[in-house]
């Protein structure tokens, strides 16, 4: 089950790693990146660098209890929140493309009639 999640978050655009870090953080609900590292046979450099990602995406939390970092994940629906804007900011560019469109349309016509010499 866990490497289908793993395809899952990939297909969905994670880092493989990423999302191996983020589901066990979800499996443990919190952990330190050694404690990660350890977990999933991964350099705690990596592990690191894809906690850092996770928290810069808002997709995970860091606290420092006792001199420990330890890293928890945000709720699931953040990344469906994520998705949505994402999906909305593609549908406004989408929106901005097709107002110019018929310009771009009008250009290629011009250019269509006009056929440069081959030598």
């Amino acid at each position: 089950m866990m490497n289908r999640l793993v395809e899952e978050f990939v297909g969905l655009g994670f880092p493989e790693r990423t999302a191996k870090v983020y589901i066990e953080l979800i499996k443990h609900g919190s952990a330190s990146a050694p404690e990660l590292s350890r977990l999933l046979g991964l350099p705690r450099q990596t592990v690191h660098d894809s906690v850092v990602t996770l928290v810069e995406h808002g997709f995970a939390t860091r606290t420092i209890t006792h001199g420990v970092v330890f890293f928890s994940p945000t709720s699931p629906l953040t990344i469906r929140k994520s998705l949505e804007d994402k999906l909305r900011e593609s549908e406004s560019k989408m929106e901005r493309f097709d107002a110019l469109l018929p310009n771009l349309r009008a250009l290629s016509t011009l250019a269509g009639e006009i056929h440069p010499a081959v030598r």
